[in-house]
């Protein structure tokens, strides 16, 4: 389930899993100038820059105005996370410029992963959800 809000000049979207199973989420948005932006939320937070071609390599902690939460890591030597119940990304309005806003969720499970939209690719816009603010 995918709840969207927005108040006091923040948007924030939350999945909720049933039953738990998310150890990881890519956000990706593109606002009005057309840049898709990735968002990623496990372990550790990052952005980057999704062009036609690829994604360059994670900055990891340069999640400048927007935060997530991180995967609860149960055994660091096998590197084994609890199954989250829920993500929740919290996203300041002025970050992302314009009224439209397109997005795409890549959730990481253990079994194959979930894109929602569905069919949906990461390097261009065509069938994302589109959330006018």
């Amino acid at each position: 389930m995918l709840r969207i809000t927005q108040h006091d000049g923040t948007v924030a979207l939350c999945l909720h899993y049933t039953p738990p199973k998310s150890y990881g989420v890519d956000l990706f948005l593109a606002a009005d100038d057309g840049v898709i932006h990735n968002l990623h939320a496990s372990a550790m937070l990052g952005e980057r820059t999704v062009t036609d071609d690829a994604a360059p390599t994670w900055t990891w902690w340069n999640h400048h105005d927007w935060s997530a939460s991180v995967a609860r890591v149960t055994d660091f030597r096998t590197l084994t996370f609890a199954p989250a119940e829920a993500t929740e990304f919290h996203i300041r309005r002025q970050r992302f410029p314009g009224r439209h806003w397109r997005l795409r969720l890549d959730v990481h499970t253990r079994e194959p992963g979930i894109v929602f939209p569905a069919g949906t690719a990461a390097t261009h816009t065509g069938g994302w959800l589109e959330l006018k603010l």
